[in-house]
């Protein structure tokens, strides 16, 4: 492997240890008037696109999941919302019918 050396210093990106980071070095190259070809700021560009794609490919998975979860979450509310109303309902019926209020008649509670 070969290891990128910077001769400059300061904003040159030789503080740490050596290496700069590719789209340092593509502003860099786009700064200086004569260096800007596509030569220059093509490595930068590149690695951003490549770390654009790594990134789409995280995210597009997680955001999957995420609806999975989402619908699962979403679906095991309504069930049990659901299950709520039969328990009820069995325990309404169960009440002997001196304790059911009439229909019509509101309840404040």
């Amino acid at each position: 492997m070969s290891s990128a050396v910077s001769s400059g210093s300061g904003a040159g990106g030789g503080e740490d240890g050596g290496a700069a980071s590719p789209s340092k070095a593509s502003v860099m190259a786009r700064a200086r008037p004569s260096a800007a070809t596509l030569r220059a700021v093509a490595p930068g560009i590149s690695e951003a696109l490549i770390t654009t794609a790594a990134g789409l490919v995280t995210a597009i998975p997680a955001v999957i999941a995420f609806n999975l979860i989402t619908h699962s979450i979403r679906d095991f509310a309504a069930r049990t919302d659901d299950f709520a109303l039969e328990v009820l309902n069995v325990v309404e019926r169960q009440q002997p019918v001196s304790a059911r209020v009439p229909e019509g008649v509101e309840v404040r509670r």
